[in-house]
Order: C-alpha cells, then structure tokens, then sequence
C-alpha cells in the first residue's frame, strides 16, 4: 500500500513549476531563479522544486524546452533589450510595481498593464481637467473682452469730459467765482 504524503506535488503544481521555469528559459533567466520564484509561490524550498524538474516534469516537457530554447535565441539580440528596457521603466516609473528578477514574464506583463491602466486614468483626469481649464479660460476672456470695452469707452470719454471740466474752470475763473489763488492751494 502506497501512502500519501502531506506535501505530494499536484498536478497544478507541476504545471506552475513548468510555467515558470519555461518562462524563465524563454527570457534568458536561470533556472535555479525560477526554482526560487516557484518555491516561494508554492511554499517550497527551491531544493525540493529543482529536484522535481529534473526527476519528474522536465521530462513531459521537452519540446515545450526546446521551443522556449528557440524563442530565447530570438530574444536575445532585440527583445531581450525590450524586456529589460520595461523593466526598467517598470521600476523608476511605479516602484510598488517593480518586478523581482525572477518574477514570472506573466507576473511583469501584469505589472505593465496595471501601470498602463494607472496612467490612463491620470491621463483621462488630465484631460478633464483641461477641458475644466478651457472652459473657465474662455469665460474669462469674455469678462475681459467685456472690460477692454468698458475701458474704451472710459477713455473716449474722460478727454471730452476733462476739456469740458477745464472750459468750466476757465469760464468759472474770468467771471471771478474761482479766485486764482484758491485754484492754487486746492
């Protein structure tokens, strides 16, 4: 009679195990990392993940292997440049986002569109706060179109206004109401 153990690996264990470290092997990382990121995921020490790669899962997955192989060499020379470049704009760009070395590709992707969906709703809030902007620049353009008008007439009429308060003046004078020295001291 065989025994179950506690801690038996589940086929959905097996299948992160693979998840990882073929994305590991795509993106031109370690497996010993993906043996960390898979331990740590699973409750696992990276001894006992390592272990079941090679004894028991890296087997059912062979050519999955040498595809992941393949698509590195791809990588490598433009894409890996890419990866590196987002992570790196990851990591000054949102800092609670930034990616572990050995997080999983899907993990990272994830953390880039979470960053993409970020800036769209501040770019969203931005936009709306510039049509608020517009809107409150075009009003007051109109109360200062509304004043320059004003100011205008204000100042067609304050010359005629103010030759006819000096004629006043002047007639006021000769006929001896205003005395000339009292113009003086006011």
């Amino acid at each position: 009679m065989k025994l179950n153990r506690k801690d038996q690996w589940t086929p959905e264990d097996d299948a992160i195990l693979a998840d990882i470290v073929l994305e590991y092997i795509r993106e031109g990382r370690t497996q010993l990392g993906a043996f960390d990121a898979v331990g740590e995921r699973l409750g696992r020490t990276s001894a006992a993940c390592g272990f079941r790669w090679n004894s028991e899962v890296r087997k059912q997955y062979a050519e999955e292997i040498k595809q992941a192989k393949l698509a590195r060499k791809q990588l490598n020379g433009r894409g890996r440049n890419t990866v590196l470049h987002f992570r790196q704009l990851l990591k000054t760009s949102a800092p609670a986002l930034e990616p572990a070395d050995d997080a999983p590709a899907g993990a990272f992707l994830a953390g880039i569109i979470q960053l993409a969906e970020q800036h769209q709703s501040q770019v969203s809030g931005l936009e709306q706060m510039i049509h608020a902007l517009r809107a409150q620049l075009a009003e007051r353009d109109s109360v200062i179109a509304s004043l320059q008008e004003r100011l205008n007439r204000v100042d067609n009429t304050l010359p005629s206004d103010t030759q006819t308060f000096l004629a006043i003046l002047e007639r006021a004078r000769r006929l001896g109401v205003i005395d000339s020295t009292t113009e003086q001291s006011g």
